[in-house]
């Protein structure tokens, strides 16, 4: 029995329909295959190349590849300077300022509050650093001192062309506007001038060899030619002397000897001395202390005239000093050499001095006026006698 034509027409268009997807889904599973097998062709078209250009043309693949390679090191350095200087400083400042000097004059000087103008400033020559600040409103040296790091001495034997005087030195005043130099590091910034050694420079600055030639990286001949600056790490320098007073010497025309002849003393050694304030213009002279004893007690006597007056020879004898012994030394000074050992010593004079070193006295004759120069409270003679070397009471031996 036949099916009808109808059935048989409505099969087939269904198994057309069931058969459509099914190849197309067969068609799609091979994408992937075919991606691949690209792929891999492009991949051994281009290893082929690579292989071709090595072989035949190496000498240019090896070229290109060093530029290469130094031009992503070049890109790597660069990125890690800047990162490192973005990212690291404020651990960079700390690592700097515990370093084996241990001071904070390492440490970035835009931290410490120094101006641009200080940092450019401190890029030097020299194997260790030197700053350069201006001083600023409201500064001191010992601000200063801290803000850098140092001692304030430091600040100071560093600008001796500003505080090389006693009075600068101790008052330590400091001039908005001043530029001062600052090493990096407690010591002493030397200034080498000719016929400097670094032994000589050592025994100026009490400086330690060792550190010094560590930190000015000093060659093993230990020479220091060519070099403008040397730094002393812990050295220091003595301070400035107070100066001389200024004495303004009002002119005193020498007088006539006078007659020293009456009321001599007990001889010393031989030697008779006469009052050495003999002269007519010496009366009503005091004494105003006496002899108690060798230095530091009062090791003469002093002799008081109001207004001063004329200092005359005790003896015959040789003058071995006549002048300025200086402020710590009495001033003006005469010394006279009675002989037998015996040496009488005149202090604070006015300046007027009619003898000099060398000459030969007789007793009487003036040598200088009374004044109050050098350590003295007063217008005064004070007078010195020594025999042999000892000091001794000039009481028993000088009539006054």
């Amino acid at each position: 029995m036949k099916l009808p034509k109808r059935k048989t027409s409505e099969s087939i268009q269904s198994k057309k329909k069931v058969g459509s997807p099914l190849k197309r889904i067969k068609s799609i599973k091979w994408i992937p295959v075919n991606i691949a097998d690209l792929v891999i062709k492009i991949f051994n078209s281009i290893k082929n190349a690579f292989v071709y250009r090595s072989y035949w043309g190496r000498s240019n693949t090896y070229k290109q590849a060093v530029h290469i390679a130094i031009f992503v090191i070049t890109i790597v350095v660069a990125f890690s300077g800047v990162s490192y200087r973005i990212f690291g400083l404020n651990e960079s400042s700390q690592s700097l300022s515990s370093n084996y000097l241990g001071n904070a004059g390492n440490v970035d000087l835009l931290q410490q509050g120094g101006s641009v103008q200080s940092l450019i400033a401190s890029i030097s020559s020299t194997p260790f650093k030197i700053n350069y600040y201006q001083v600023q409103s409201g500064d001191s040296l010992q601000s200063i001192a801290e803000k850098f790091g140092v001692s304030k001495e430091t600040i100071k034997w560093s600008n001796v062309d500003k505080y090389g005087n006693y009075d600068s030195y101790t008052n330590e005043t400091v001039n908005i506007g001043d530029e001062l130099k600052i090493p990096e590091i407690t010591g002493v910034l030397y200034e080498v001038r000719e016929g400097d050694t670094l032994d000589s420079i050592l025994n100026k600055t009490s400086g330690d060899r060792f550190t010094t030639i560590e930190v000015n990286q000093i060659q093993s001949d230990n020479s220091i030619v060519g070099r403008q600056t040397i730094l002393v790490p812990d050295g220091r320098l003595a301070a400035p002397q107070p100066p001389l007073p200024v004495y303004n010497v009002f002119y005193r025309p020498r007088p006539a000897a006078g007659d020293c002849t009456s009321g001599t003393g007990t001889p010393i050694n031989g030697i008779t001395l006469s009052n050495p304030l003999c002269s007519k213009d010496c009366e009503g002279y005091t004494i105003s202390q006496y002899y108690s004893g060798p230095y530091p007690l009062h090791d003469g006597i002093d002799l008081s005239k109001g207004g001063g007056c004329t200092e005359s020879a005790l003896c015959d004898g040789i003058i071995t000093f006549a002048g300025d012994a200086g402020f710590n030394n009495g001033g003006y000074v005469v010394k006279i050499d009675c002989g037998n050992g015996v040496v009488a010593s005149y202090f604070h004079g006015d300046g007027n001095i009619w003898v000099s070193a060398g000459d030969k006295v007789t007793k009487g004759q003036p040598v200088q006026y009374m004044g109050c120069t050098g350590w003295c409270t007063g217008t005064h003679l004070h007078l010195i006698i020594k025999v042999n070397g000892v000091t001794v009471d000039p009481g028993p031996y000088v009539p006054l």
